[in-house]
């Protein structure tokens, strides 16, 4: 499907890059029309992977989304201030937990500092959330990203302005929250069992105390 970035045999490192290469893309390409399938709200890319329309009739239009087409991106759009969102897939190789995959979001940026970072839970699973701030094109860049593993397949959400995001993040954080797998497809992992807490180690039963003798006076 064209837009879709594989990640087969790709390094952390090659990944983190071509993010840094995607963000001047999404802070300078201008709005034009890309393909998924759509329907009933929402768009599906084949792959048993579907997620929300958010210029569906309904959805919030504040922000005034447009879309965009980018190359690595499997879909995205722009606000009225500027403020980009976009969603990457990649499949493949086996995958790394996702505050591992997340953390090689960051390689290649210049000036960049995590501010937040923490677990959120992406269509009942697993997934890790990042507050950035990086330099790019000799402007400060502000990112909020969320990484999430379905079966063998990676998946970036990155919200991205050169400002305050606050007038987006609302909007951004119901676009990723609205996505999901065909369990059919994509049978979500069994949870791990959580480790059990140690017994107490037995104690040897006390031995009475000896008695003590008075001094005799």
């Amino acid at each position: 499907m064209a837009g879709v970035v594989s990640r087969d045999a790709r390094s952390g490192a090659a990944r983190g890059l071509g993010l840094a290469t995607l963000l001047l893309a999404l802070l300078q390409t201008p709005a034009c029309a890309s393909g998924l399938s759509r329907g009933g709200g929402e768009f599906r890319d084949g792959r048993g992977f579907a997620i929300g329309d958010p210029m569906a009739p309904g959805a919030d239009p504040a922000p005034g989304w447009s879309r965009l087409r980018v190359d690595g991106a499997s879909l995205a759009y722009r606000a009225r201030d500027g403020t980009t969102m976009s969603w990457l897939v990649g499949c493949g190789r086996p995958l790394a937990k996702p505050k591992v995959l997340a953390r090689h979001l960051m390689i290649g940026l210049r000036g960049r500092a995590l501010t937040a970072e923490g677990p959120v839970a992406v269509d009942g699973g697993e997934g890790w959330f990042q507050r950035i701030s990086a330099r790019e094109a000799g402007k400060t860049v502000q990112m909020k990203t969320v990484t999430h593993v379905a079966g063998r397949c990676v998946h970036d959400w990155l919200l991205v302005g050169r400002g305050d995001l606050s007038g987006t993040e609302a909007a951004f954080d119901r676009w990723w929250s609205s996505f999901h797998a065909d369990p059919a497809l994509h049978p979500r992992p069994e949870p791990e069992e959580p480790l059990a807490a140690p017994e107490p180690a037995a104690q040897a039963p006390a031995s009475p105390a000896a008695p003590v003798e008075e001094a005799a006076p």
